[in-house]
């Protein structure tokens, strides 16, 4: 058996498990975002964890919210990362996130 074997193919996460990671910091702060990042299992169903992409241009921080489990994107455009961050929370909170099927999607 090689290491090559494995390469590639998705960790398993603890079957019991709700989040992949304990982050007592960031899921203080952001605990919207943590949730939609780290949570692996909602109401006994498995779900696929999101990601979150950070980027700057000229003058801009950018923000893409990217959920696998839906085929789904978001985004936001601000001053620096943390308020990208910041606004990401509120409206995940509120529920007004401004989801879009992602292009790229084979949902």
């Amino acid at each position: 058996m090689s290491i090559l074997d494995n390469v590639g193919a998705e960790a398993s996460p603890d079957e019991n498990a709700e989040y992949l990671v304990e982050d007592e910091n960031f899921s203080t702060q952001l605990p919207g975002l943590f949730e939609f990042l780290a949570r692996v299992k909602i109401n006994g169903q498995i779900r696929k964890p999101g990601r979150l992409i950070l980027y700057y241009e000229p003058g801009k921080a950018h923000c893409c919210l990217s959920d696998k489990h839906t085929g789904s994107v978001a985004f936001h455009a601000g001053e620096g990362l943390y308020e990208c961050l910041e606004a990401l929370e509120r409206r995940l909170q509120e529920g007004k996130v401004d989801w879009r099927k992602d292009k790229r999607s084979r949902y």
